[in-house]
């Protein structure tokens, strides 16, 4: 019995001399939400008030600046648009009780280039769908138009190249008229069945050096 007993003994004075490794404590970060606009460590219906105030804002219509900046252009492109509009969805309902989000940092923001009032520069940008719609997915056989807009004096429409990214074979983009493509998706559910998700759709001005880019999401 005696022998049992410092049996026992022994055993837990060796369990009490290893490390305890349950009790080691490791440092995760937290991804940021970009649209707690208001620093409230959510991101919830006041925000979303706030990025839909400033939605529709471009490079050529009310733009964002440093002296009148938007809530929402999270690439910093002088813009709020339907890719600002899926990575604010991407967030939204983040809370202090779900996935909560980190504090605001000081001086988080765009910083925009300015211009010389003497140096001529031009741009173009993709309108597509009303606004409330253009973060929504898309679908086999949906059509979606594309207006383009230009502040460039010699807008040549045959200047245009339009690329898709990644390509699809069911994705194509065909001219309407002088301002307008039209994106035509294809029965993907027969022909590539495993490739939904999200495209960039890019039209590039060669001419004039000037470029946009928006994000389809697709189901």
């Amino acid at each position: 019995m005696g022998k049992k007993r410092a049996a026992v003994i022994a055993f837990i004075i060796m369990i009490s001399g290893a490390p305890v490794l349950a009790q080691t404590s490791t440092t995760t970060s937290i991804s940021c939400c970009e649209g707690d606009f208001d620093c409230d460590e959510d991101q919830d219906g006041a925000d979303a008030s706030a990025f839909k105030a400033d939605f529709g804002r471009s490079r050529i219509l009310n733009p964002c600046t440093n002296d009148n900046p938007c809530n929402g252009d999270f690439l910093c492109d002088g813009c709020v648009d339907g890719t600002d509009g899926a990575l604010f969805k991407s967030d939204f309902g983040r809370s202090p009780f779900k996935n909560s989000c980190p504090a605001c940092i000081d001086g988080e923001g765009c910083a925009y280039t300015t211009t010389s009032s003497t140096t001529t520069t031009c741009d173009i940008e993709i309108v597509y769908g009303r606004p409330g719609r253009r973060t929504e997915p898309y679908t086999c056989n949906d059509i979606i138009d594309f207006t383009l807009c230009s502040d460039c004096s010699s807008f040549d429409p045959s200047c245009l190249v339009w690329t898709i990214s990644p390509p699809a074979p069911w994705l194509a983009i065909d001219k309407i008229d002088d301002c307008t493509w039209r994106l035509l998706i294809g029965d993907y559910c027969c022909e590539d069945p495993d490739n939904p998700g999200a495209y960039a759709i890019t039209v590039t001005d060669t001419c004039n050096n000037a470029s946009d880019m928006v994000i389809i999401n697709i189901l």
